[in-house]
């Protein structure tokens, strides 16, 4: 199972899941409320986490199996759960995972289909595809690259070995490690901290950065625009008048 969960701006995707294992509803569900998530203007950022022990254990290998019975069902299977990660990873507002314990397989995706990764000591990643003799699929391992880079998501997949929370900071699997009590906390200050800034920013900024993973990296006509428009925002206007905004009488921002 997966809900959707609202407080002010922020909303918190909960996976609780039976056992900390993905079907096909969890899957289903969790598409179900990104897509919530994104015709709801008045939320500002959303944070993915878990009401278990484990964040995501991956998929359920029995349900895998009945889900790939034929040929037909596996494809279609296949097609919902990329549509999923590809909605997820898309938002074009902040998303934080928030990761305690077990981040395996799918929810390794799920994970690193989000903007941000926060973790405690009892978190941890392992990809284990090649030792059950399966292919992670592409868009799944995108991510994992588009996070940790080619090398060492190679490394995670052929070694499919268990990564622990230090290791994976170290490999920026994870953003911020801090204390099991603190874990909560810090969540919901970053996703205060970030929400309470202007969505247009965001959108732009995310827009920008997927355009240099992907490799286009030249400016052009609407980047240009996109980055003008900025300037004659209620919101950059409101904030260059702060005081602190203009340093001595330079006239010149923080920007």
């Amino acid at each position: 199972m997966a809900h959707l969960d609202v407080s002010d701006s922020i909303a918190t995707l909960i996976l609780d899941a039976e056992g900390s294992v993905l079907r096909r509803q969890d899957w289903e569900q969790i598409g179900e409320a990104v897509q919530t998530f994104n015709a709801q203007s008045e939320l500002s950022v959303l944070v993915v986490t878990s009401s278990k022990a484990d964040f995501c254990l991956g998929a359920d290998v029995s349900d895998v199996r009945f889900e790939h019975a034929n040929a037909d069902a596996g494809a279609a299977f296949r097609r919902m759960t990329r549509a999923v990660l590809e909605t997820l990873s898309s938002v074009p507002k902040p998303t934080i995972a928030v990761l305690r314990g077990g981040c395996r397989g799918g929810g390794c995706a799920v994970a690193t289909a989000c903007d941000i990764r926060i973790g405690d000591d009892t978190t941890y990643f392992e990809i284990s595809a090649a030792a059950m003799g399966l292919v992670y699929p592409l868009v799944s391992t995108r991510l994992l690259v588009d996070v940790v880079g080619p090398s060492c998501a190679k490394r995670l997949l052929l070694e499919a070995a268990r990564v622990e929370a230090h290791e994976a900071l170290r490999l920026r699997l994870l953003d911020e490690l801090v204390a099991p009590n603190e874990l909560e906390l810090r969540a919901m200050a970053l996703a205060t901290r970030v929400g309470g800034l202007p969505a247009a920013s965001h959108r732009a900024h995310k827009e920008f950065v997927a355009r240099i993973a992907e490799g286009r990296r030249a400016e052009a006509a609407e980047t240009r625009d996109v980055e003008a428009a900025g300037y004659s925002t209620v919101d950059f206007v409101a904030a260059s008048s702060r005081p602190d905004a203009v340093p001595g009488t330079s006239g010149e921002t923080n920007a």
